[in-house]
């Protein structure tokens, strides 16, 4: 599977919904609210998410949540080389 997502609109997606990144969020913690919030994501990314089996969704979002986390280490990266510089 090649990541083939608009990643300015995947970060507006998650930066949009707080309970999935930050930790002091009251929703942080409750693993059905960030579910729902995930489904969200995966709804507006992937056109046939519903159309899908759920071994499917559950590659797609585990892809889509594992390529969030890549791009935020990467910025988070070159936030510290910048300073460094």
């Amino acid at each position: 599977m090649s990541f083939s997502y608009d990643v300015p609109t995947l970060i507006e997606l998650v930066e949009s919904r707080p309970c999935l990144w930050d930790k002091t969020s009251t929703e942080y913690k409750d693993r059905i609210i960030k579910r729902n919030k995930w489904k969200e994501v995966f709804l507006y990314l992937e056109k046939n998410y519903e159309d899908k089996s759920a071994k499917e969704q559950q590659e797609i979002g585990k892809f889509i949540i594992y390529n969030v986390y890549k791009i935020f280490l990467k910025n988070k990266l070159n936030i510290k080389i910048r300073k460094t510089l």
